[in-house]
């Protein structure tokens, strides 16, 4: 009936004044100067972004070039081999967590570590990680 209809219609309506409030939220949590463009920098920077607030010197830090992986209906995955030299054990706890929980899409796919023959307690990683590029909207 009518009734049920206009009764369906408005509950759309407060479904979408809800999300639109809840988006709004998100929004107002974003730090103020922050460029929000899901692709602002490219993904090395990115990566020397992640490693420089884990406190990992950028000599550390070694990032191949990206090489292409599947291609999806929203967005197109890519690969990144990674490697850290002589860091300490919270520096890349800290890089791995800035680095797949950031801003951007990246998920860490193959870790390795090897400690320093030395004794000395430094840690050198390899790990590889899978990033998103998201595709425009056509």
């Amino acid at each position: 009936s009518i009734r049920n209809e206009i009764a369906d219609k408005d509950e759309i309506i407060r479904k979408i004044q809800s999300a639109t409030a809840e988006r709004d939220a998100l929004k107002a949590r974003i730090p103020a100067g922050r460029d929000t463009s899901p692709d602002s920098q490219p993904w090395p920077a990115y990566f020397e972004s992640a490693a420089a607030s884990a406190g990992v010197d950028k000599s550390a830090l070694e990032v191949s070039p990206e090489s292409a992986g599947t291609s999806g209906e929203l967005a197109d995955e890519y690969f990144y081999e990674l490697s850290l030299k002589k860091v300490n054990a919270k520096q890349l706890a800290k890089f791995l967590f800035q680095a797949e929980n950031g801003r951007r899409p990246a998920k860490i796919r193959k870790l390795s570590v090897e400690t320093a023959p030395d004794m000395s307690g430094a840690l050198d990683a390899r790990l590889s990680m899978v990033v998103y590029k998201m595709k425009n909207p056509s």
